[in-house]
Protein backbone atom coordinates (compact mmCIF):
# COMPACT_ATOMS: atom_id res chain seq x y z
CA UNK A 1 0.00 0.00 0.00
CA UNK A 2 1.35 3.51 -1.06
CA UNK A 3 0.80 6.29 1.02
CA UNK A 4 -0.05 8.02 -1.96
CA UNK A 5 -3.28 5.99 -2.55
CA UNK A 6 -4.20 4.93 0.93
CA UNK A 7 -7.02 7.06 2.70
CA UNK A 8 -6.50 5.74 5.79
CA UNK A 9 -2.82 6.81 5.47
CA UNK A 10 -3.50 10.27 4.50
CA UNK A 11 -6.03 10.18 7.41
CA UNK A 12 -3.20 9.31 9.93
CA UNK A 13 -0.89 11.51 8.75
CA UNK A 14 -2.70 14.62 9.46
CA UNK A 15 -3.33 14.04 12.53
CA UNK A 16 0.06 12.33 13.63
CA UNK A 17 2.74 14.76 15.38
CA UNK A 18 5.32 11.92 14.14
CA UNK A 19 6.40 8.82 12.66
CA UNK A 20 9.00 6.85 14.62
CA UNK A 21 10.96 4.12 12.78
CA UNK A 22 12.98 1.20 14.18
CA UNK A 23 16.39 1.43 12.61
CA UNK A 24 17.14 -2.33 11.85
CA UNK A 25 15.01 -4.12 9.27
CA UNK A 26 13.20 -1.02 8.35
CA UNK A 27 15.61 1.58 7.21
CA UNK A 28 18.67 -0.67 6.77
CA UNK A 29 19.49 -4.14 7.40
CA UNK A 30 22.71 -4.25 9.90
CA UNK A 31 22.02 -8.15 10.12
CA UNK A 32 23.87 -9.32 7.03
CA UNK A 33 27.21 -7.23 7.75
CA UNK A 34 27.25 -8.55 11.59
CA UNK A 35 26.61 -12.02 10.35
CA UNK A 36 29.50 -11.50 8.15
CA UNK A 37 31.79 -10.08 10.95
CA UNK A 38 31.44 -13.30 12.70
CA UNK A 39 31.24 -15.17 10.08
CA UNK A 40 35.18 -14.27 9.21
CA UNK A 41 36.36 -14.44 12.87
CA UNK A 42 34.75 -18.07 12.53
CA UNK A 43 37.00 -18.46 9.32
CA UNK A 44 40.56 -17.18 10.94
CA UNK A 45 39.86 -19.59 13.43
CA UNK A 46 39.07 -22.83 10.84
CA UNK A 47 35.79 -23.30 12.13
CA UNK A 48 32.19 -22.41 10.32
CA UNK A 49 29.19 -20.11 11.02
CA UNK A 50 26.30 -21.38 8.92
CA UNK A 51 23.28 -18.91 8.90
CA UNK A 52 21.00 -21.44 9.68
CA UNK A 53 22.80 -21.18 13.08
CA UNK A 54 23.83 -17.78 13.63
CA UNK A 55 19.48 -16.98 13.03
CA UNK A 56 19.65 -18.31 17.15
CA UNK A 57 21.00 -14.95 18.29
CA UNK A 58 19.14 -12.24 16.19
CA UNK A 59 16.91 -10.19 18.48
CA UNK A 60 18.05 -11.79 21.22
CA UNK A 61 20.09 -10.85 24.18
CA UNK A 62 22.55 -13.65 23.61
CA UNK A 63 21.38 -15.19 26.39
CA UNK A 64 19.55 -17.98 24.34
CA UNK A 65 22.74 -18.42 21.83
CA UNK A 66 25.67 -16.93 21.82
CA UNK A 67 28.25 -16.80 18.73
CA UNK A 68 30.83 -16.42 21.75
CA UNK A 69 30.18 -19.15 23.66
CA UNK A 70 29.76 -21.39 20.58
CA UNK A 71 33.02 -19.90 19.12
CA UNK A 72 34.61 -21.00 22.80
CA UNK A 73 33.08 -24.59 22.20
CA UNK A 74 34.06 -25.57 18.66
CA UNK A 75 38.03 -24.26 19.43
CA UNK A 76 37.99 -25.05 23.20
CA UNK A 77 39.48 -21.75 23.22
CA UNK A 78 39.06 -18.40 25.41
CA UNK A 79 38.80 -15.26 23.31
CA UNK A 80 39.55 -11.76 24.54
CA UNK A 81 35.85 -10.72 23.80
CA UNK A 82 36.39 -7.08 24.17
CA UNK A 83 39.02 -6.69 21.71
CA UNK A 84 37.31 -9.47 19.50
CA UNK A 85 33.87 -7.34 19.54
CA UNK A 86 35.87 -4.01 19.16
CA UNK A 87 37.62 -5.17 15.94
CA UNK A 88 33.84 -6.64 14.50
CA UNK A 89 32.52 -3.11 15.28
CA UNK A 90 35.25 -1.53 12.84
CA UNK A 91 34.26 -4.34 10.19
CA UNK A 92 30.59 -4.00 10.75
CA UNK A 93 30.50 -0.21 10.50
CA UNK A 94 33.29 -0.44 7.30
CA UNK A 95 30.53 -3.10 5.47
CA UNK A 96 27.43 -0.47 6.84
CA UNK A 97 29.27 2.62 5.10
CA UNK A 98 28.32 0.94 1.60
CA UNK A 99 24.98 -0.48 2.64
CA UNK A 100 22.08 0.52 0.91
CA UNK A 101 18.55 1.48 2.69
CA UNK A 102 15.68 -1.16 2.59
CA UNK A 103 14.11 -0.56 -0.67
CA UNK A 104 11.32 2.24 -0.42
CA UNK A 105 12.61 3.70 2.97
CA UNK A 106 14.21 6.49 1.01
CA UNK A 107 11.12 7.20 -1.21
CA UNK A 108 8.69 7.01 2.28
CA UNK A 109 11.34 9.55 4.34
CA UNK A 110 11.04 11.99 1.10
CA UNK A 111 7.04 11.55 1.22
CA UNK A 112 7.36 12.10 5.02
CA UNK A 113 9.10 15.65 4.65
CA UNK A 114 6.87 18.12 6.12
CA UNK A 115 6.26 15.58 8.70
CA UNK A 116 8.30 15.20 12.67
CA UNK A 117 10.06 11.88 12.22
CA UNK A 118 12.72 10.07 14.81
CA UNK A 119 14.45 6.56 14.87
CA UNK A 120 14.08 4.68 17.74
CA UNK A 121 15.66 1.36 18.32
CA UNK A 122 17.05 -0.51 21.23
CA UNK A 123 20.13 -1.31 20.52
Amino acid sequence: MSLETSQSARDVMQHAGAVLFDFDGVILDSEWPIYQSWSRLFHREGKQLDPEIYVRCIGSDFDTWSPEKYLEELTGKSFDWEAENAARQVEILRDLEHAEPIPGAAELFQKLANHATAVVSSS
